[in-house]
């Protein structure tokens, strides 16, 4: 592995073992790359944390006084989404809407304990379908935009279909990105026991365990492709609290969702050389035909760090894809694991209808044909294509 690559994940380490003291000091004499450095960990959002740990080893003042940059640069990025979550959560609050503060929005100021740690492009909160439209009339009157489109690759519009505008809304507001989550997992297939969701993760002190399992299959789903994904699951691994593996067993078991949420768990552990804490998702490891498909869908290899200037090139951050890999590809990739690897096989065949055969509306915009035998004939060609693309790909890997 390259020294500074082995840097950036040693000084991860230092946040969770100090024990490593001895160990990073020394290597830090070494002749080191430190603009590669510090481009690769802005890149994968760990700059603030290279800082903080720096900063705590008293390394040399220029270097960590350019990483404190970014770290200032977070920290005032994060109090104006929370200054603007503070107005929503007064609208909400006076209205009796429920939300839950997700991903970045609740681990910066509850697990990290500093908001300069841990950058937000946005604004992630869980609600209730019941309250969707009641949420868009007090959204549009604090300023927000309704998106219920997505972008292709060109920068075109794409209508979604009404499912998936309900399971995943988008609001938009001058420098301010709001997405509101139905439900929390993100492997594909549609939360089943909502009650219990809203039971156990508006409760303090239980929540953790549904945050392991929702920050691991949203790993899964971007591919693996950051180090401040692997670093927010290994905080939580490492809280004080206890974690309740027999309800995260029992929960990944109803949703069908065990292999993908094992294989997140345990590459973070291995990351982060916690390795005595693998024999806690033992219950959930996966028989031998899914460990060989999965290993054969990703081929683990060294994890191939990128810097910023080519961060769009990078497409999976522990695995073995090449440069050109496609996000066809990948999708194709998390779309084989969605059908084999989790349960609920009606779910299944819902699911890869709708990825396949979108909605005509999707159809017109993403391919610029307006006539019903063009749209028609596009609905032959899209399963086709991928099937090449994917095929074609893996002849080159």
């Amino acid at each position: 592995m390259k020294k500074e690559n082995q840097i950036i994940l040693d000084l991860l380490r230092f946040s969770i073992d100090k024990k490593a003291n001895k160990k990073i000091r020394l290597d830090l004499k070494k002749d080191l790359d430190w603009q590669y450095i510090y481009k690769t960990s802005i890149a994968h959002g760990v700059a603030s944390i290279i800082y903080k740990n720096l900063k705590s080893l008293r390394f040399k003042k220029g270097i960590t006084d350019s990483f404190k940059k970014i770290y200032k640069i977070i920290y005032k990025q994060n109090s104006f989404l929370y200054k603007e979550l503070k107005k929503i959560s007064k609208v909400f609050e006076k209205e009796k809407i429920d939300f839950i503060a997700l991903k970045g929005m609740y681990l910066a100021k509850n697990i990290y304990k500093d908001i300069g740690l841990r950058p937000m492009g946005d604004i992630d909160l869980l609600y209730q379908k019941k309250d969707i439209t009641k949420i868009r009339l007090l959204l549009k009157k604090q300023g927000f935009k309704f998106l219920d489109t997505k972008l292709d690759k060109a920068g075109k519009f794409l209508k979604i279909s009404e499912s998936e505008r309900y399971r995943h809304c988008k609001f938009f507001k001058k420098n301010i990105l709001l997405e509101l989550h139905s439900r929390p997992m993100e492997i594909g297939l549609p939360y089943k026991n909502t009650e219990k969701l809203w039971k156990y993760y508006s409760n303090k002190k239980f929540r953790h365990n549904y945050d392991i399992i929702f920050l691991s299959s949203h790993l899964l789903q971007h591919g693996f492709n950051s180090l401040k994904w692997f670093y927010d699951i290994m905080l939580l691994l490492n809280q004080k609290k206890e974690i309740d593996w027999n309800f995260i067993y029992n929960t990944l078991k109803e949703e069908g969702m065990k292999v993908p949420v094992y294989y997140s768990i345990k590459f973070t552990l291995e990351i982060f050389k916690k390795y005595e804490k693998l024999d806690k998702i033992k219950k959930i490891k996966p028989n031998i035909f899914q460990d060989k498909l999965f290993k054969k869908i990703w081929t683990r290899e060294e994890i191939p760090f990128s810097s910023i200037s080519d961060r769009d090139k990078m497409n999976i951050f522990y695995f073995n894809l090449t440069r050109n890999e496609s996000w066809i590809n990948l999708s194709l990739k998390n779309l084989i694991l969605n059908m084999i690897m989790t349960g609920r096989n009606m779910d299944k065949i819902k699911y890869i209808i709708n990825y396949i055969f979108p909605p005509k509306e999707y159809i017109k915009i993403k391919y610029n044909y307006k006539s019903s035998l063009m749209i028609f004939l596009i609905y032959f060609y899209r399963p086709l294509s991928m099937v090449k693309e994917y095929l074609l790909l893996n002849k080159n890997n």
